[in-house]
């Protein structure tokens, strides 16, 4: 299998080379007519400066924040990252653009509406652990779970106590959040 040719732009030699050395090794720097797989593009502190006459396809935009996020994109690129990203993050992202997928730092999420996947919970509560928060989060007493349940008042608290303990939780207001941040729940 044939290794990713990436060629590093940008308008700063200093920051190519390096950027360059970090996502190749040993590779040798390729010459200006060499094809490559994916182009990665640091646009500088200035990005609207740059975007002029930049090849776009297939590559990957480092921006200092998401001022540009949009004329990339819609200029063509296959992704975005923070200029602070580590070379193992943009190599990734260059592999997954070269994969034919798009590659948005999550920290650009909140600017298209995105929401970034949420991280896998260690938490896990039991199918009756999350009917009880579920009424917790709608406000009911414990006698009120229990009814609601056919369970004992003293069973209804046992749950609660469970799943506020399990959630890291102090209050019972702070384990609904805890709970539908987690994904428990939804409100």
């Amino acid at each position: 299998m044939r290794s990713l040719r990436v060629r590093v732009f940008g308008p700063d030699p200093l920051v190519r080379t390096a950027l360059s050395r970090l996502l190749r090794g040993d590779e040798p720097e390729p010459d200006e007519a060499e094809a490559f797989d994916v182009g990665v593009w640091d646009l500088g502190l200035t990005p609207m400066e740059h975007l002029e006459g930049v090849r776009t396809e297939p590559a990957i935009a480092l921006l200092p924040d998401e001022r540009a996020l949009s004329e990339v994109l819609a200029g063509g690129f296959s992704g975005a990252l923070l200029r602070t990203r580590n070379a193992s993050e943009i190599a990734a992202a260059a592999s997954a653009v070269a994969a034919g997928l798009v590659v948005i730092d999550e920290a650009f999420a909140t600017s298209l509406g995105l929401r970034a996947p949420r991280p896998r919970s260690t938490v896990d509560l039991t199918a009756r652990e999350r009917q009880v928060i579920a009424l917790v989060a709608e406000g009911l007493s414990n006698k009120r779970i229990a009814d609601r349940l056919g369970i004992s008042e003293h069973t209804a608290k046992f749950h609660v106590n469970a799943i506020i303990q399990k959630l890291g939780a102090e209050t019972r207001t702070d384990a609904v959040v805890r709970a539908a941040r987690l994904g428990f729940l939804t409100i």
